[in-house]
């Protein structure tokens, strides 16, 4: 229920991104990860693919979906229009 409660009291944004992606934004913040901190470079893949596909079905709920290539001045401007 926390993202119906989320959708009706703000603004939910699902940044899209594929799995390569996101595994090149976190190895570096492994420290500062509890639940990657102990993940080897292969285990990590394995695991943000299984937590995407264990999620998606949520992030797909956001009011407002975009691919990080769709983050540019119209983007935000889309954002800013809908707040």
């Amino acid at each position: 229920d926390n993202m119906q409660w989320m959708n009706k009291n703000g603004m939910t944004v699902f940044l899209d991104e594929n799995p390569q992606q996101i595994f090149h934004h976190i190895i570096n913040d492994k420290k500062v990860r509890p639940l990657i901190a102990s993940q080897s470079q292969t285990t990590l893949q394995t695991f943000i693919n299984n937590k995407l596909l264990e999620r998606r079905r949520f992030y797909e709920q956001c009011r407002l979906i975009l691919k990080p290539e769709q983050l540019n001045r119209n983007g935000f401007s889309i954002i800013q229009k809908l707040l």
